[in-house]
């Protein structure tokens, strides 16, 4: 265990209401209620029937003793316990980079575990953590493309909307990358503050592309100083396809639709757009890789290299201790329903 401290540990003031709710029980425990109440039985049996003697009494401050518990429990989790980090290299260097996310039904394949789509969501993570100085978008496309994020500095707002990205934003079958492609280039036309930025468009997709003209779509962006990346997610032997539900996709014919990594047509992109094909790895080695291709554009200046350091976070260790806490709560009440129903 590693420098372990609190992430915010100004939640510890919810500490402090167990004691008062204790104080306030116990301050309240011996007085009775009204006139009409003690009329209701004799004098010894009143506390009993009341429960603040014998066995009811201790039944209720082990109840409120587990409530504490969980309460404590859940306020260690908010403080947010941490310890052990890993060091992340980030690159700094004037950039903007939209990428163009592939969200069609091929890759809902699951030759990658857990399947292509989760993946390339992933390589937009490693990207973001890596990157500091980049302006990035984010379009993801199939059928026609979706604006999901604007050229912006805010990269957590990128962030935000990776959850979104699921299959079922496609409303037709197909995947159209020119369409895809004509949409990046309107959206990274120069402005007066991007004269001297480099300018790229990065393809994470499986290639499963049934257009003609794509190479030529990518050297007119290259020629107007865009340049096209491609970044391979899947494997040469592929998979059966599947569509949002998990179901498998069947063809016209009634036979099952397979997908397979479509790298020659990836890189025949990324070449004819003046930049690279990429195959997407567990590492970050795809993510550096494209960064100094970058800087390589740049003229092989970058503005500096940092070293951020990432935090493993623990609130889900007394969180699960709570929710352990918590069951036999639920099961009663899940008794209670079905006797009563």
């Amino acid at each position: 265990m590693t420098d372990f401290h609190f992430a915010e540990p100004f939640w510890f003031w919810l500490l402090l209401v167990p004691p008062v709710v204790a104080l306030w029980l116990g301050r309240t425990e011996g007085e009775v209620d009204n006139e009409r109440v003690r009329q209701y039985a004799d004098a010894g049996l009143l506390a009993h029937l009341l429960g603040r003697e014998g066995p009811r009494r201790g039944a209720k401050w082990r109840q409120f003793g587990r409530w504490s518990a969980v309460w404590v429990l859940l306020v260690v989790a908010l403080a947010g316990p941490r310890w052990d980090y890993v060091d992340v290299r980030s690159v700094r260097t004037r950039a903007d980079v939209l990428v163009l996310l592939d969200i069609s039904r091929s890759m809902n394949t699951r030759d990658v575990v857990p399947n292509r789509l989760i993946q390339a969501r992933h390589e937009v993570e490693d990207l973001l953590d890596h990157a500091q100085g980049l302006r990035m978008g984010l379009v993801a496309f199939a059928s026609i493309p979706h604006v999901l994020a604007p050229i912006t500095e805010d990269l957590e707002s990128v962030r935000w909307m990776l959850p979104a990205i699921q299959p079922d934003m496609v409303d037709l079958p197909g995947s159209r990358l020119k369409e895809a492609l004509n949409v990046a280039s309107r959206m990274l036309y120069p402005g007066k503050d991007q004269q001297d930025r480099v300018r790229a468009i990065l393809v994470i997709s499986d290639g499963d592309f049934h257009e003609k003209g794509l190479g030529e779509a990518a050297a007119e962006l290259a020629e107007e100083g865009i340049h096209v990346y491609t970044l391979g997610v899947g494997t040469r032997g592929g998979g059966i396809v599947v569509d949002a539900g998990g179901a498998p996709v069947v063809d016209g014919r009634g036979e099952l639709v397979r997908s397979r990594l479509d790298e020659r047509q990836l890189q025949e992109i990324a070449s004819a757009g003046g930049g690279r094909y990429l195959s997407a790895e567990a590492g970050d080695a795809d993510t550096e890789a494209f960064l100094t291709e970058l800087i390589t554009q740049a003229g092989g200046q970058e503005e500096g290299e940092q070293w951020a350091r990432v935090w493993l976070e623990r609130f889900w260790i007394p969180l699960g201790v709570a929710m352990l806490l918590l069951l036999p709560w639920v099961s009663r009440a899940r008794l209670f329903r079905r006797t009563v129903a």
